[in-house]
């Protein structure tokens, strides 16, 4: 443990710091949640202005204090990016696609200005622990920087947060690799490891880079490299969000990494303004479920092989679809007739439904909530971060990818689809990992291990449920 003396108020709040992206956030969310539901207080939770109204909506008995990291940035959700970036991070080689995304989200001065106002939330608060997800480095800068115990949530796979602690032959992060290699894939991956540095060296921004370096090193920050591994060294715990054997594990995992699985509500309601979808859902024993993410953009030939594939199932299956209402123009005017389209759901408590019988995902973060339900999954990874959970869900026993997202056909679709739902072994490793996933303690156990590092209160002991 490396609790620091910082002065605490006497109430040790606890404070959330999140750059508010929609998978990464989530998790967070949940974790909140189960300490308000104990009762604990006060909880402080910073993010962008565009969180401010879900972070709100997890007050109940005991409130939320919200503090403002102003508006995020448009340019950096990809969300709004343009086709030709979209393309150039997602549909070109692993390489390239690791370079356009690193030119993309890199820019020292937004870090700079997100620095400066996680100190000035951590100055307003004075919390005791900060908690905050492993991409939002600055952040942990802060908690650095003013001397707060901090607790790092990893949401991605938890090898992305020590790259170059992994042995030579464990795929690197974002090569969609599965930990099993031919000849050539280990090739590739040696390659891609060796070429991904040269290509920040060659970047345009490197320059910048390298005086962003400078400065920070010359601020006396502790980690002017803003190497994850070493946020997380001097984290007081690393919270998992999985479990190894999803994750492939490695030798040595860090002593202070505790693989929690997944992070969802312990208790789950059905929403009062969706009434009329669980009532859709209680109708329809045999239903899939398709939620793509916040960042899969769908081409109208993809759209079109969904389609395709939906009305083939129609005889034996239901679809409910989560779509954007951004993407609502690649619909038909007539929609198959067992599909259901949502601009929303509340995805937790959708796959939880026992008439939901599969997943179909991007690859996501929320794949985990497939599992934890003990749902089967057809991934349709469309980046190479989403390919390297896909590879590991499959070979977890539980999932089937499609192997090419950008020629998706309703023949690959209705075949895998099938698949997944006669061949028992699916199921029966989907169980598999919903035990597992249960038995890691998922929220109920984070939040017993933030509470075990929360300098306590001479006025309020929480530290049981």
């Amino acid at each position: 443990m490396r609790r620091s003396d910082v002065n605490v108020s006497d109430d040790a709040a606890i404070l959330f710091l999140s750059a508010g992206n929609a998978g990464l956030i989530s998790p967070l969310y949940a974790l909140a949640g189960e300490l308000l539901r104990r009762g604990v207080r006060p909880v402080w939770f910073a993010s962008s202005d565009e969180r401010a109204e879900g972070i709100r909506e997890l007050s109940g008995a005991t409130p939320i204090d919200f503090y403002s990291l102003g508006p995020y940035r448009p340019e950096f959700d990809p969300a709004n990016w343009s086709d030709a970036v979209y393309h150039q991070v997602n549909r070109t080689s692993r390489l390239r696609g690791f370079a356009a995304f690193m030119e993309q989200v890199m820019d020292s001065e937004y870090a700079e200005e997100r620095y400066r106002r996680a100190l000035a939330a951590i100055d307003h608060v004075r919390p005791g622990l900060i908690v905050v997800d492993l991409n939002s480095p600055w952040a942990i800068d802060a908690a650095q920087t003013r001397g707060v115990p901090y607790v790092v949530n990893v949401a991605t796979p938890i090898s992305y947060a020590f790259p170059e602690r992994l042995p030579l032959g464990f795929p690197g992060p974002l090569s969609g690799l599965p930990r099993t290699m031919t000849g050539r894939q280990r090739a590739t991956n040696v390659a891609f490891k060796i070429l991904r540095l040269g290509s920040l060296l060659a970047s345009r921004k490197a320059l910048d880079n390298m005086r962003f370096y400078r400065r920070r090193h010359a601020q006396g920050l502790k980690n002017p490299g803003s190497l994850l591994s070493r946020y997380c060294d001097e984290a007081e715990v690393v919270l998992g969000n999985s479990v190894f054997g999803i994750e492939y594990p490695f030798s040595p995992a860090p002593a202070d990494v505790r693989m929690v699985g997944t992070l969802v509500p312990e208790t789950r309601e059905r929403p009062e303004r969706h009434r009329e979808l669980f009532e859709w859902l209680d109708a329809h024993p045999s239903t899939i479920y398709i939620g793509l993410g916040s960042m899969m953009r769908l081409s109208e030939q993809q759209s079109a092989a969904l389609m395709a594939a939906i009305s083939r199932l129609a005889e034996r299956h239901h679809v409910v679809w989560s779509l954007a209402a951004a993407q609502h123009r690649l619909l038909p005017r007539e929609l198959p007739a067992n599909l259901r389209i949502e601009t929303w759901v509340p995805q937790t408590e959708v796959v939880a439904h026992p008439n939901v019988r599969l997943f179909i995902t991007h690859g996501g973060n929320g794949a985990h909530h497939g599992l934890y339900f003990g749902k089967p999954l057809l991934v349709l990874p469309h980046s190479w971060e989403t390919r390297d959970l896909a590879v590991r869900l499959m070979d977890g026993g539980a999932a089937l990818m499609v192997e090419d997202v950008y020629s998706l056909t309703a023949e690959e679709i209705v075949t895998k689809v099938d698949r997944l739902l006669t061949e028992k072994s699916f199921s029966e490793r989907a169980d598999h990992w919903r035990h597992r996933l249960v038995e890691a303690g998922g929220v109920r156990a984070a939040a017993d291990l933030v509470l075990a590092h929360r300098p306590m209160s001479r006025a309020d002991d929480t530290s049981t449920a």
